[in-house]
């Protein structure tokens, strides 16, 4: 059974550079707690806790660490929502309750790229 702060066996997958090519990327002054969908090897996505520190109109690049070690790849941006309350990064944002429904409006409300 996996530690509660780590998404169990297998790495997480990023997007490929070609997905990045020609994107303006700006960056955080500071890094941003957020809460993402990462997919992982053998086809599983996990939703967990992380940091964002550089974006694109399309893409998120997260940091985490966990149990395993430190992780560092991009996911899509609608993917990745800006966190309200910061939770644990690297725990699996079903590791805390409420944490996700806290105040939402609407979906597209909290998306990372949002201004």
């Amino acid at each position: 059974m996996a530690a509660p702060n780590s998404p169990g066996p297998g790495s997480p997958i990023g997007l490929p550079t070609a997905a990045l090519a020609d994107a303006e990327v700006h960056r955080a002054d500071q890094p941003i707690p957020v809460t993402a969908w990462v997919p992982f090897t053998g086809g599983r996505y996990v939703q967990l806790n992380a940091f964002a520190g550089e974006w694109t109109s399309t893409a998120v690049h997260l940091r985490w660490r966990d149990m395993a070690g430190r992780h560092d790849v991009w996911v899509w941006a609608n993917a990745v929502h800006r966190q309200r309350r910061p939770g644990i990064v690297g725990l699996p944002a079903t590791e805390r309750p409420g944490l996700l429904a806290a105040g939402r409006q609407s979906p597209s409300q909290d998306r990372f790229t949002d201004g």
